[in-house]
């Protein structure tokens, strides 16, 4: 009944019968030890507590038992540990970076390459965001992100294709606006022109209107000097 604690009473019987119970009390004894350290070992394994290896030694078909739990051990403390060292090396930001699924077997595989294409979900549209934006940082503002993503790795790449297009747009407002302060200053430059020489055609008619106000005094004088004699 799974009551592996209860053993027979020895000293209740006499001669070989006290024997017989001995020897079923040392039979469960053989059994009950490396039965109660495998079930301390995955009590403390269903914790989250991986334990070091299992160092007592058992005979036979027992010791195949401690055998498989030390290899159970080995291979939780094997995934625990190298996911560890992918989250770490992920948060540092080296995405490039995966687990190695050739070391471990059947579902604890599976786990790895689970992990490592999340980490690949992560790292491709980041990488191609990285990229969009050396582009954009190049002068190319048709740099858009094309890749397919889902849920907030989509957004980004929305956020970003707006951005591009939105500073595209101004850039090209800029450009137009250039343009025509460019065709403004030339008009301006051609009407300026055209004062100068107004000017300058204004300037010389009066200075001979001042010259031939000149003969006009020198006229009226010699007519006075004529009166006068």
């Amino acid at each position: 009944q799974g009551e592996l604690s209860r053993r027979g009473d020895v000293s209740a019987l006499e001669g070989r019968w006290a024997e017989l119970i001995g020897g079923i009390n040392e039979l469960v004894d053989s059994f009950v030890a490396p039965f109660e350290e495998a079930a301390a070992y995955i009590d403390r394994i269903s914790h989250g507590d991986i334990p070091d290896k299992i160092e007592s030694s058992y005979k036979g078909d027992y010791n195949n038992i401690i055998e498989a739990l030390n290899r159970c051990i080995e291979a939780v403390d094997n995934i625990v540990k190298e996911t560890k060292d992918v989250a770490a090396i992920a948060a540092e930001g080296r995405l490039s970076e995966r687990a190695n699924p050739a070391i471990h077997e059947g579902d604890f595989q599976q786990i790895v390459l689970s992990l490592n294409k999340a980490l690949d979900e992560i790292a491709a549209p980041i990488d191609e965001l990285a990229g969009t934006l050396g582009k954009i940082e190049a002068g190319d503002l048709r740099a858009k992100m094309t890749g397919n993503y889902a849920g907030d790795y989509n957004k980004i790449k929305e956020s970003l294709n707006a951005t591009s297009t939105g500073v595209a747009g101004m850039i090209v407002s800029i450009g137009d606006n250039a343009r025509s302060l460019a065709a403004a200053s030339e008009e301006l430059a051609a009407i300026s022109t055209q004062l100068q020489g107004n000017a300058t055609s204004v300037s010389g008619e009066a200075t001979a209107a001042s010259a031939a106000s000149e003969q006009v005094s020198a006229n009226v004088q010699n007519v006075a000097a004529s009166s006068e004699e």
